[in-house]
C-alpha cells in the first residue's frame, strides 16, 4: 500500500490519525562508480562499482536485471510447486507435480541411461527408405523434435482475422548459419564435432566418429541455404504466400504431403500457407533428395538425442551442457537441478503455473498503476506524432490511428489455458516431455480451424519480459516485470518512467520500428506511409544503423562489432521508448500524478544505500532551470540495463541477438536524446556527447 489505511487503538476502535506515508524511493545508486561521470558513460556511472565487484554466478552466461528478477521468480515458483500436496487427480496441479517430480527423480533417470529414447532411434533404424524416414521424423517433430523444415501457426500477416501455417528454415544444431562458414568459429566447429561424437557414443549409435563427420557435413550444407538473421527479420521479404499444392514446384524432392500428414497438419487447414525463406525450402528439398539415406538417418538420430539430452542420464546431460552452455556461452557449471525442473514445468504447463504465481505474487494495484503509465505513454506518442516536422500530415494521421488501435495486456490473461488433454505421469520425464510436445503441437495446429484468439498471451505471467505483437497490434507486460527496478509503487514517478515507462515506450515503439511500421492498426502488412515519409524514415534508420555498426563491447577484440542491421528494430524501440518516457513523465508532472514532483509525497532522503541520494544530481550535472528534474529518470534508465557477460556469451549475442549489448542500450541511446545532454550538461569532448546534427530522432 502507498500509506496506512488505519490501525487499531488500545480500545479496538480505529485510530484517529494515520501513520505518515513512507517517503518515495529514488533510483538504485548502490552500484555507482563515483569516478565515472554520467556525461562520459552513463552505464558505468550507474553500474561501474557493481560491475567491478560482481562475479557472474557459475551457472550463468551473464547476469543482468532480467536474470536477477528471473531468479527471484524461480525461487517463488519452486515454493509454489513444492507446496502442492495431494492434488486432485488429473488436475493441472497434479500435472505440475508429475513433470517436476519426474525430472527430479535422478536415480530413476540415471538408471535408465539412454533407454527412454531407444524407441525413437529404433524407428529411425527401421526406416527402409526416405518415405518411411519422413514418416518417422515427422512424427518426432509432432512431439517437439526439430526437423529439416520448421513450422508454426500465427495470424496471417496480410489478413490478421485468420491464422495461417508458416514454414521456416531449420535443420542446424549451431546457433546460426554463420557458425558453419565463418573462420572465427572454426574452434567452435571442432568442439561441435567432438560433441556430436560424444553424444552419439553415449546414445549407443554405431561408429560415433563417422556419425559426427556426416552430421556436421550435412548441417553445413543445410546452413548454406539459410538466410542470415538480418534478411530473415524483414517482414516483407519473409511473407511469401503459396498454395500447398505448389510446394512441389517450389521445392521438388521432398514429399510435402507425406510430411504434412506425419506432423499432424490437416490438409483442409493448410490449403494456403506462408513460406518465410522460399530459397531455403528449395535447397533443403534438393539436399534431402541428393543425400544418402544413412546420412539422413544419422541427422535424425542426432536431432532426437539433442532434443531429449537434458532429460537423460547424467553423462548425456553433462555432454550437452559442456557444449551448448560452456563452449558457446562460457557457463562454468550446471544450474541447480530444481531450477532446471522449474524451467521444464514452465515449458510444459506455463500458464497453469502462472495462474498460481499471479494469485500469490501480483497485487491488483500494480496493474492499475501500470495502466496509468501506459495512458501517459500513449498521450506522449500522440503529441510526438502531432509535432513531427519530418512527416506529412497524412502519415501522421495514419500513425496516430494505429496508436489508438494498440491493445494493452497487463499482468496475466483473462482466460487461462486448459491442460485437460495433457497426459502426464510421475515416472518418466522423457514421456512427459514427449506428451507436452505433442499436446502443444495439437494446440497450435488446431488454431488453423478456429477464429483468431485475441486474448491469447505469448508469454507467461512469471516471465520477466514484455513484447509487441505486430499481427495483433498489442503490447503485453507480464506480471513479473512489474517490480523493482523496473517498477515500484513506492518509487518516485521519475524512477518508474525511466524503468517500466521506458519499457512500455519501447514496446509501443516496436509498432513504429523498421518492421512494425509496415503493419497497420489492424495488424496487417499494409503500407500506410506517404513515399517521401518512408524515404525519410529509412534515411534516419540508416543513420542509426551506422552509429551502432562501429560499436565494440568493452573487453572484446575489435573485430567483434555490433550488427546495426540486426539490432536496428530494438535500437529504434529503445530510442523511441526513452524519448517518449521523458515526454510522458512531463505529462505526469503537469497532471500532478501521484509520485511526481509537487504531488504531495516526500522523496527519500540521501542514504548510504543510494550513494549520493535518491534525488541528488551527480557531480557535474546541470539540470535545466525549468521543467521537472529528469536526473532520477535517466539514472533509472541506466540502472535497468545493468549487465555483466562472459566473453563467449557476449560474442555469441553479437551474432544472434537482435538486441544491442546493454552498455549501448544505456549509452548510445542517451547520446541521441537532447534532454539527457541538457540534464547533465553534456558538452563537446564528453563521452556521451553527440553533435545535435548527428543525433537521430524518429519519434
Amino acid at each position: 500500500m502507498l500509506a496506512a489505511c488505519g490501525v487499531s487503538g488500545p480500545g479496538g476502535g480505529p485510530s484517529t490519525s494515520a501513520a505518515p506515508p513512507r517517503p518515495l524511493t529514488g533510483p538504485d545508486l548502490s552500484g555507482v562508480a563515483p569516478g565515472v561521470r554520467p556525461q562520459d558513460d552513463l552505464f558505468r556511472h550507474v553500474n561501474g562499482a557493481w560491475y567491478e565487484g560482481f562475479t557472474i554466478p557459475a551457472d550463468k552466461a551473464s547476469f543482468n536485471t532480467f536474470t536477477d528478477l528471473s531468479d527471484r521468480a524461480l525461487d517463488q515458483l519452486k515454493v509454489i510447486i513444492e507446496s502442492i500436496k495431494d492434488p486432485r487427480t488429473r488436475s493441472a496441479e497434479a500435472k505440475i507435480r508429475d513433470v517436476y517430480d519426474s525430472f527430479m527423480d535422478t536415480a530413476r533417470i540415471d538408471a535408465a541411461g539412454a533407454d527412454p529414447i531407444k524407441p525413437d532411434l529404433e524407428a529411425i533404424d527401421k526406416a527402409a527408405d526416405k518415405d518411411a524416414l519422413l514418416d518417422v521424423t515427422g512424427a518426432h517433430q509432432k512431439q517437439g523434435v526439430s526437423g529439416l523444415v520448421g513450422y508454426y501457426v500465427d495470424t496471417d500477416q496480410k489478413d490478421s482475422s485468420k491464422y495461417v501455417l508458416n514454414l521456416v528454415q531449420s535443420g542446424i544444431g549451431l546457433p546460426d548459419e554463420a557458425y558453419y562458414r565463418d573462420a572465427k568459429y572454426a574452434d567452435v566447429r571442432d568442439k561441435y564435432r567432438a560433441y556430436l561424437e560424444k553424444v552419439a557414443s553415449l546414445a549407443g549409435l554405431s561408429d560415433p566418429p563417422a556419425v559426427a563427420a556426416r552430421v556436421l557435413a550435412f548441417e553445413t550444407s543445410v546452413a548454406k541455404g539459410h538466410w542470415d538473421r538480418v534478411r530473415s527479420r524483414d517482414a516483407t521479404n519473409t511473407y511469401n504466400p503459396y498454395p500447398w499444392s505448389e510446394l512441389g514446384k517450389l521445392a521438388p524432392g521432398y514429399d510435402w504431403n507425406r510430411w504434412q500428414k506425419a506432423v499432424g497438419i490437416k490438409a483442409e487447414d493448410a490449403k494456403n500457407i506462408v513460406v518465410a525463406q522460399p530459397s531455403f525450402l528449395t535447397s533443403a528439398a534438393k539436399l534431402w533428395a541428393d543425400t544418402d539415406l544413412d546420412t539422413l538417418k544419422d541427422h535424425a538420430r542426432i536431432q532426437v538425442v539433442r532434443a531429449y539430452a537434458a532429460y537423460l542420464a547424467a553423462p548425456i546431460v553433462t555432454a550437452n551442457f559442456e557444449f551448448y552452455s560452456k563452449t558457446l556461452s562460457g557457463v562454468e557449471q550446471q544450474r541447480d537441478r530444481w531450477k532446471r525442473g522449474v524451467a521444464v514445468v514452465e515449458g510444459a504447463l506455463g500458464e497453469a503455473l502462472g495462474e498460481l504465481y499471479v494469485k500469490k505474487h501480483f497485487p491488483a494495484d500494480a496493474k492499475k498503476q501500470a495502466e496509468q503509465l501506459v495512458n501517459n505513454l500513449r498521450s506522449a506518442y500522440r503529441a510526438s506524432f502531432e509535432d513531427l516536422d519530418w512527416m506529412t500530415p497524412a502519415t501522421r494521421r495514419a500513425a496516430a490511428a494505429k496508436l489508438e488501435k494498440i491493445r494493452t495486456k497487463i499482468g496475466y490473461p483473462d482466460q487461462w489455458r486448459d491442460y485437460s488433454d495433457l497426459k502426464t505421469d510421475s515416472k518418466s520425464i522423457v514421456d512427459n516431455v514427449r506428451a507436452s510436445g505433442e499436446f502443444d503441437n495439437a494446440y497450435q495446429l488446431a488454431k488453423l480451424a478456429k477464429p483468431v484468439d485475441k486474448g491469447e498471451w505469448l508469454m507467461t505471467p512469471q516471465t520477466v519480459n514484455a513484447y509487441y505483437n505486430p499481427g495483433m497490434n498489442e503490447i503485453v507486460f507480464p506480471a513479473a516485470i512489474l517490480q523493482s527496478p523496473f517498477f515500484s509503487p513506492d518509487a518516485q514517478s521519475a524512477v518508474n518512467y525511466g524503468g517500466i515507462g521506458a519499457v512500455i515506450g519501447h514496446e509501443i515503439g516496436h509498432a513504429f520500428d523498421d518492421q512494425g511500421a509496415k503493419y497497420d492498426g489492424d495488424g496487417n502488412l499494409k503500407d500506410w506511409w506517404e513515399p517521401a515519409d518512408r524515404a525519410e524514415f529509412e534515411k534516419r534508420t540508416k543513420a542509426l544503423i551506422a552509429q551502432y555498426d562501429v560499436l565494440v563491447p568493452a573487453g572484446l577484440p575489435p573485430e567483434n562489432k555490433v550488427n546495426g542491421g540486426l539490432t536496428v528494430g530494438e535500437n529504434l524501440a529503445d530510442l523511441g521508448g526513452l524519448s517518449i518516457a521523458v515526454a510522458a513523465y512531463r505529462i505526469a508532472v503537469a497532471n500532478r500524478d501521484p509520485g511526481t514532483e509537487g504531488a504531495g509525497r516526500a522523496s527519500a532522503a540521501p542514504s548510504a544505500s543510494t550513494s549520493a541520494g535518491a534525488s541528488a544530481a551527480p557531480s557535474g550535472s546541470a539540470a535545466p532551470a525549468s521543467g521537472p528534474d529528469l536526473t532520477p529518470l535517466f539514472l533509472s534508465w541506466g540502472r535497468i540495463w545493468r549487465n555483466k557477460a562472459r566473453q563467449a556469451a557476449a560474442i555469441q549475442s553479437l551474432a544472434t541477438d537482435p538486441h544491442a549489448p546493454n552498455e549501448f542500450r544505456a549509452n548510445q541511446v542517451v547520446k541521441n536524446v537532447g534532454s539527457f545532454a541538457d540534464t547533465f550538461g553534456v558538452k563537446p569532448g564528453d563521452g556521451e556527447w553527440l553533435d545535435p546534427k548527428d543525433r537521430v530522432r524518429v519519434w
